[in-house]
């Protein structure tokens, strides 16, 4: 009986720790990437990749929303950051999500409306932050 427990409970914890948000720092501790932000419940969305300059961005918590410049014309995005902590959020809108950065976003597009829910953001052409063997 506590084998079975002890299973249960370390799938539990398994499956909580398998969605947990990621960023990603380059060797100058530079946020490049940040993974996983929102929730992706996929009911009636579909997953779209765009990448572009962003234009604007209006930062109030918890959701933040910037409009993204393609070469398909312009792009509203919504970032939710309420389950970001205050580090990762400041550095988020600091070295990514800035006016003037290109950058690339997977995104939900959810409904009739095409309202983009962003899932991943990094910064396009961005310098690989593994180290190469010598």
């Amino acid at each position: 009986m506590k084998k079975v427990f002890l299973l249960v409970l370390l799938t539990l914890a398994g499956a909580t720790f398998a969605n947990a948000q990621k960023p990603v720092y380059d060797r100058n501790n530079v946020m490049t990437a940040f993974y996983n932000i929102g929730d992706n419940d996929g009911s009636d969305c579909r997953v779209e990749r765009i990448t572009g300059k962003v234009v604007s961005v209006d930062e109030d918590y918890p959701d933040a929303s910037a409009i993204i410049l393609t070469s398909r014309g312009k792009s509203s995005v919504n970032v939710n950051t309420e389950s970001m902590s205050m580090a990762d959020r400041s550095n988020f809108f600091y070295s990514l999500f800035k006016r003037g950065k290109r950058v690339q976003i997977v995104a939900n597009v959810c409904g009739t409306g095409s309202f983009m829910y962003a899932t991943s953001v990094k910064l396009a052409g961005a310098v690989s932050t593994k180290r190469k063997a010598k």
